[in-house]
């Protein structure tokens, strides 16, 4: 049999060129040689290089505490484009199988729908994102007492290209023609068109027959290189593909199609696959062809798996395909399944997929994939190869190994959150753990897993002024760490509004009243409060008011109590709003109908603005109290009772503690200075009369607590309605 002469040169860069051998298409640069020839080390090549590590997937199906189900099951009749009444599907795509199977479940409605019409009936079976097609071939319906369940069966589209459909035809390679040009032919009649994405090779006149239906023809193009046939899901489409576009000993420093958090994985089984270390074989043609020797770049090649002959293996490409598929798959194997839900799409049978697991992080190739659906939810199952061992002497780089670093700001203020990041850039998933010394900073979260590539956000808060040393603790090995952080006190920065009352919603509403403020959240609103439509001039929000009372006396008002609210001494704050009064029922100089308007009080002191009957039956008049104690604003500002206008109402307490009450913009007075800092606030409507008839309706709108600011002393304009 002659030997190779000369020296094949392919497309594929990072390939190793051999003297008096066929350069291959593997991306480990496996080398094939024929006999008789001396091996010579090849010049580095000018392809792309790969950078072992640890690559961004293509898509990330994170852990997560819990997953929603959003894939809806669906299935037409494509016929009519009508609904089928079918509860369950089963998918498969097993290994060695090159259609897409299907198993349903329905009524006996679903029975009488694919008899009737056009036959054999073709349906789509459609699940979130996904879909496939399908001719029904099978349909089984017992006839028992009370038994209505029908199961279908299907095979994909492309199924028309080979029996029943097709009759089985002699084929004669009678003139030199190629491999996906004899498989295209042979279904030209079919409907099915065959994707090629294969290395192609010469077919000599003559050196081929075959007694086949036309899909058989294409699987005895594929099963002379080893390489797979797939359907289309949707078209009258088949595949070809190689079983390995990329060398098992690269998949691990290969971006991957998808990679899998532990967490999402519903169930796992490993079986043990293992092969002979086999680190050469010789393949052959029949009537042409020649030989050819392939070995693994690093191996000898002494230990040679049974030669292979093929009367289509007549081409050098065609041998060196075809011996890669066969050495790739030597060595310890394990096969990997795991069932998961969809999350997003089913992943593709020859998917790279990277599982990130508790005990190890690998890449495998997907050789099966399952799906299984009912109408409430979805599952699907992947069997991927795994490389356990690889033949010893051949090439099988390892991921980076993992290393974290840590970044963080180097300088905060209490009360101002702080970031500190986490960096992955080794090839695997690491655990870690941050801590600080002395107390007094806290990092969410404290501890995490990152994976390769990624990094991790931590938020930093600080509860006292310090120097901290923020570090990082894993088994990989950690840089950046400690990180100190010099922390000055502070707080919110200036005119930081810390409850803002911009009321929205439904007039009556009283729950879930928003503060648009630096401390969120919402305003508890009490029973006998609630939402108005009454609103100052030029807003469009509404108010809170006093819902008219009928019976016992009581308050309405609502509180909100929080560390966070607490404002110091020695710091400026501003409390203001806008205020409604229709009082005419209460009696001159009862000093008991009282209108809370602002009130932040610790222990009963800090400051108060208190809206009071007057000493006559017309007015009303404005009071502040300091530290618990009621002290009149001099000069006595009065409002009229029967006046239903809105107006601006604040109490401001400058850095020095010292405090001033404005109403419409206008200083009304000042007086004594607060001697405790503000814990709480409390803002509403206090009725204490005795006399039903006498309760007045009020309303607060716009409320704002500002941190860090005050009014200066006199004029000043209120702040615009909201």
């Amino acid at each position: 049999m002659a030997e190779l002469q000369a020296a094949t040169a392919l497309a594929w860069g990072e390939a190793a060129s051999l003297q008096n051998a066929a350069a291959l298409a593997w991306g480990d640069a496996v080398e094939m040689q024929s006999r008789g020839s001396a091996y010579v080390a090849p010049a580095p090549g000018t392809g792309v290089i790969i950078t072992p590590g640890g690559l961004t997937p293509l898509r990330d199906i994170v852990a997560a505490t819990r997953y929603v189900n959003t894939a809806a099951l669906e299935v037409v009749d494509l016929r009519d484009e009508s609904a089928l009444p079918v509860t369950s599907v089963s998918l498969d795509l097993s290994d060695g199988s090159d259609l897409w199977t299907l198993q349903a479940a329905g009524t006996a409605a679903l029975a009488t729908a694919l008899r009737a019409g056009e036959q054999p009936a073709t349906i789509e079976v459609r699940l979130g994102a996904d879909a496939w097609r399908f001719v029904v071939e099978e349909i089984d319906q017992p006839l028992t007492f009370q038994n209505t369940d029908v199961t279908i069966r299907g095979r994909s589209l492309a199924a028309a290209a080979g029996a029943p459909y097709q009759a089985v035809q002699t084929w004669v390679a009678d003139a030199p023609i190629t491999a996906a040009q004899i498989a295209a032919l042979a279904n030209t009649y079919t409907g099915v068109a065959v994707d090629w994405d294969l290395v192609d090779w010469l077919v000599p006149a003559g050196a081929w027959s075959a007694s086949a239906d036309p899909l058989a023809v294409v699987r005895q193009m594929a099963a002379a290189v080893g390489a797979v046939v797939e359907a289309h899901r949707t078209e009258m489409k088949v595949s070809v593909r190689s079983r390995y576009p990329r060398a098992p000993n690269l998949w691990a420093t290969t971006q991957p199609d998808v990679q899998i958090a532990w967490l999402a994985v519903e169930s796992a089984r490993r079986e043990n696959a293992d092969q002979p270390a086999y680190d050469g074989v010789l393949v052959a043609g029949l009537q042409t062809g020649g030989l050819l020797q392939a070995r693994l770049e690093g191996t000898s090649g002494s230990l040679q798996a049974p030669m292979v002959t093929d009367q289509l293996l007549t081409d050098t490409a065609a041998q060196i395909e075809r011996a890669g598929s066969l050495l790739h798959s030597f060595g310890g194997r394990a096969r990997e399944t795991r069932t998961l839900q969809l999350h997003g799409g089913v992943v593709a049978r020859g998917a790279l997929v990277r599982c990130v697991e508790s005990d190890a992080t690998w890449t495998g190739m997907v050789r099966a994939v399952s799906v299984t659906a009912t109408l409430e939810q979805a599952r699907q199952t992947i069997t991927m190869e795994r490389p356990t061992s690889f033949v010893l002497g051949s090439v099988a780089p390892e991921p980076v190994p993992a290393a974290l670093v840590l970044a963080a700001v180097d300088s905060g203020e209490v009360g101002t959150p702080g970031t500190a990041t986490v960096t992955n850039s080794g090839g695997s998933a690491a655990d870690w753990t941050l801590s600080a010394t002395p107390s007094g900073l806290t990092a969410t979260p404290s501890s995490g897993t990152t994976l390769p590539n990624e990094s991790t956000s931590v938020a930093l808060s600080y509860a006292s002024a310090a120097t901290f040393a923020l570090e990082l603790a894993s088994a990989a090995p950690v840089s950046g760490s400690p990180q100190s952080i010099v922390v000055a006190a502070g707080g919110p920065p200036p005119s930081d509004i810390l409850l803002f009352g911009a009321f929205t919603g439904t007039d009556g509403q009283t729950a879930s009243i928003p503060n648009d403020g630096f401390l969120g959240g919402v305003f508890p609103t009490p029973t006998r409060g609630a939402l108005s439509n009454t609103v100052p001039a030029g807003s469009a929000k509404k108010s809170f008011s006093h819902r008219p009372l009928t019976s016992d006396p009581g308050l309405s008002f609502f509180s909100i109590s929080s560390a966070s609210l607490s404002v110091p001494l020695l710091t400026a704050v501003t409390l203001e709003a806008y205020m409604q009064v229709e009082a005419n029922g209460l009696s001159a100089g009862d000093e008991y109908g009282i209108v809370n308007i602002f009130w932040i009080p610790a222990n009963n002191t800090g400051m108060d603005i208190r809206v009071s009957t007057g000493l006559n039956a017309s007015t009303f008049r404005v009071r502040m109290v300091i530290n618990g104690g009621v002290q009149a604003v001099a000069p006595v500002q009065t409002l009229n009772k029967s006046n239903t206008a809105w107006c601006h109402v604040a109490m401001c307490a400058q850095p020095n503690n010292s405090m001033s009450a404005f109403i419409n913009g206008v200083l009304v007075g000042s007086a004594g200075t607060r001697s405790a800092p503000s814990g709480s606030v409390n803002c509403g409507l206090l009725f204490n009369q005795a006399a039903t008839s006498n309760y007045p309706t009020a309303r607060v709108a716009n409320l704002r607590v500002i941190k860090n600011f005050a009014y200066p002393l006199a004029g000043f304009t209120p702040p615009a309605v909201v």
